[in-house]
């Protein structure tokens, strides 16, 4: 799997974290019983328990509305 450029570009700043961050879209993006929406709702509501609201309400708010 192609890595996201923005983890990609991350390897030659911050090993460690480029290393997490990779794994986690390994998890991501994996098969399982979980569609690809639950799982980004998921780490949404991780990232805002763990007081990233600015960057989920960023998220957020950049996907289009389904019709």
């Amino acid at each position: 799997m192609k890595l996201l450029p923005f983890i990609a570009a991350l390897e030659g700043r911050d090993l460690e974290f480029f290393k997490v961050t990779k794994e986690l879209q390994e998890l991501d993006f994996t098969e399982s019983s979980l569609d690809q929406k639950i799982k980004l709702l998921i780490s949404l509501a991780v990232d805002a328990c763990e007081g990233s609201a600015q960057g989920v309400a960023m998220a957020a708010f950049a996907q289009k509305p389904e019709v």
